[in-house]
């Protein structure tokens, strides 16, 4: 039996329950077992589990928590960023960059997530023989994907649209960053990814 076969069933239950992971299924879940602790009148643990559940929730949501937990992912950003990638290494764009109402007169208005395209940009600037895969699907009921409307700000800067690939149907981050991967084969080599840590 080759490793492929644990290695796919472990990504398979991780993909099921990583949404399940963040702070708030995990308070709702806790609370749920609150509520039945003390419906079996054990209102020690269900106040205990109850307390934990809405504390560690008011924690995260506040910025200073949020910050320190986000600090160490845009470290380790920053240092990735100062060392330039090899030669030929596709850029993946995730979504967020462009905004959904352009300003009048204009194509496209950038997001408050705009700095991913200026970033995008400046890499393929030091390698045009990189590809670009912009990553993001139709967000405002018009039709046009997020992926076209960024595209149409970096032909504008001066990338070839030769130089661009399109992932259009994503609609969350997590679409993405599987999609626009995907767009690339998906055969393990590395891409430099441009998103925002928070």
């Amino acid at each position: 039996m080759s490793l492929d076969a644990p290695v796919a069933l472990g990504r398979d239950l991780l993909g099921a329950v990583d949404g399940w992971i963040a702070p708030l299924p995990l308070a709702s879940i806790a609370l749920a077992l609150a509520l039945a602790l003390a419906c079996a009148g054990r209102r020690r643990p269900a106040s205990l589990v109850a307390g934990t559940a809405l504390a560690s929730v008011l924690a995260l949501a506040t910025p200073r928590v949020g910050d320190a937990l986000v600090a160490p992912l845009e470290d380790y950003a920053r240092a990735c960023a100062a060392r330039p990638p090899p030669p030929g290494t596709p850029i993946v764009v995730l979504g967020g960059a462009a905004d959904v109402s352009p300003a009048p007169g204009r194509a496209v208005e950038l997001g408050a997530h705009g700095d991913r395209l200026a970033v995008a940009r400046r890499l393929w600037a030091r390698d045009p023989s990189a590809t670009v895969v912009l990553s993001g699907g139709p967000t405002d009921g018009s039709g046009s994907s997020e992926a076209r409307r960024m595209a149409a700000l970096l032909i504008e800067w001066g990338v070839p649209a030769a130089s661009l690939e399109l992932e259009e149907r994503s609609l969350d981050t997590r679409a993405n960053a599987r999609r626009g991967a995907g767009r690339l084969g998906g055969d393990g080599r590395s891409i430099a990814l441009v998103t925002s840590a928070f």
